[in-house]
């Protein structure tokens, strides 16, 4: 389950040249990564919309870990990022259990209806048609 525990992004770091994901995150790689992604978030928090300070990996795959996939990032507040990080007991969460607390506390969002799609009328194509050889046959007596 490559990126889906802390022990395979411990073995992804040691491959890519860190030491351990403390060292990864001391480095000028990761700073960029961050900035990046509190710039593109606008230092807002994906859940409670505070002023974001921190940024969570949703996932620890290498395209992540190198900041190819900003996407698995998202920039949280630090009181988010803690109940995400830690249960309540304050034990740190493994990752299934973390990526099932950022989906339950994820804003709901109201559905939005389907929308109905416009089928072209004969009316409309012939328009279209007439419209189209028009353009042409005056572009063609424009060169005779």
């Amino acid at each position: 389950m490559k990126g889906k525990s802390y022990f395979s992004r411990n073995k992804i770091l040691v491959r890519l040249g860190f030491g351990d994901y403390a060292a990864y995150l001391r480095t000028p790689l990761w700073k960029r990564i961050r900035a990046s992604v509190l710039m593109r978030d606008r230092e807002t928090c994906a859940l409670c919309q505070r002023k974001a300070t921190t940024v969570h990996h949703l996932n620890y795959g290498e395209p992540v870990l190198l900041g190819k996939n900003l996407a698995q990032l998202v920039s949280l507040c630090h009181g988010c990022h803690e109940r995400l990080e830690f249960a309540p007991d304050g034990n740190k969460r493994m990752m299934r259990s973390m990526i099932r607390e950022w989906r339950r506390a994820q804003p709901k969002r109201p559905r939005q209806p389907p929308q109905k799609k416009r089928r072209l009328r004969i009316r409309d194509y012939w328009n279209v048609v007439s419209a189209f050889k028009e353009e042409q046959g005056s572009h063609l007596r424009s060169i005779m």
